[in-house]
């Protein structure tokens, strides 16, 4: 048998020292094969994320969950994403305002992201900028578009009714154009006018000419450490409103159509001028007067 020369001059069978080799554990040669199997098991995932509208969701984050490295990716402007893991690997999908989405990877996927309404529910307006609603102090109340829409009037004061706590509305006229109803907040404050103070993205003027449509939200202020920063302008209170901005994302067309017909529920039945003349003559009978009409007017006429 072929001998083989070690440095201490000892001589080992070749059969004895491949056998050696085959035996003493190697854990790099055992990490590289590993690895190296790892690579050629992963393939290249594709997918695409949209919200419940089936609008693609613009630089969501897609995490692989358990990963010692932060291995990920974010979406394109149309949604998409691309992905070398193993199919099967479970992958969690986040962005701001919706709820974070555990799924697991497959190719061609699509995932839906539900919103988030705590997060978009947890600021309100207050003076000239926003706070957390669990910072907030003073006495407000606020509505958002959603609610403003439901019911289709011509003006947004008249929408308020019921709406808000501490908000009263009255209407005092019907006549198309002219039935905005004035809007109390806690009541009449001041003597002569007790109209609260409105202002529209920061601008003061009126609101019964705006589109619901158009308005995100309306705050109202309603105590003093709400209105403090208005000072005497606030003391009937104070109607913030917000209108919508443009977001980024593709455009959406939305189209709306509402018909309504005001007639009174009942029509008075009016006295002729025979009718009137006589009960008018009657009238000042009674209270010692002398008539006005005579019967010789009344029939000419």
């Amino acid at each position: 048998m072929t001998k083989l020369k070690l440095i201490k001059g000892k001589a080992l069978p070749i059969a004895a020292l491949v056998s050696a080799m085959l035996f003493v554990p190697s854990t790099g040669m055992l990490s590289v094969h590993a690895a190296v199997q790892n690579v050629q098991q992963q393939e290249t995932i594709k997918g695409t994320v949209v919200d419940q509208s089936g609008e693609a969701v613009i630089g969501a984050s897609v995490l692989v969950v358990g990963a010692q490295t932060t291995t990920g990716t974010v979406t394109d402007f149309d949604g998409n994403f691309v992905l070398k893991v193993k199919s099967g690997t479970q992958l969690k999908i986040s962005f701001v305002g919706y709820k974070d989405k555990l799924v697991k990877a497959t190719n061609g996927m699509k995932v839906t992201l539900e919103e988030e309404s705590t997060m978009l529910q947890g600021v309100e307006v207050v003076a000239y900028g926003v706070q957390k609603k669990v910072t907030v102090t003073g006495a407000l109340s606020s509505v958002k578009s959603e609610d403003l829409v439901r019911t289709p009037v011509s003006s947004v004061n008249n929408v308020l009714a019921g709406q808000l706590s501490g908000v009263t509305t009255v209407q005092y006229s019907g006549e198309p154009g002219s039935d905005a109803a004035s809007i109390f907040v806690r009541g009449k404050a001041t003597w002569v006018d007790a109209n609260p103070l409105i202002q529209v993205d920061g601008v003061e003027r009126d609101m019964w000419d705006i589109d619901p449509n158009e308005i995100e939200s309306i705050t109202v202020l309603k105590d003093a450490s709400a209105t403090a920063v208005f000072g005497v302008r606030g003391a009937n209170g104070v109607i913030l409103i917000t209108t919508k901005r443009g977001s980024e994302g593709k455009a959406k067309i939305t189209g709306n159509v509402s018909f309504s017909a005001m007639t009174p529920t009942k029509m008075v039945e009016m006295a002729n001028s025979y009718e009137y003349a006589t009960f008018y003559n009657q009238m000042r009978a009674n209270d010692g007067q002398v008539p006005t009409f005579s019967e010789i007017l009344i029939t000419n006429r």
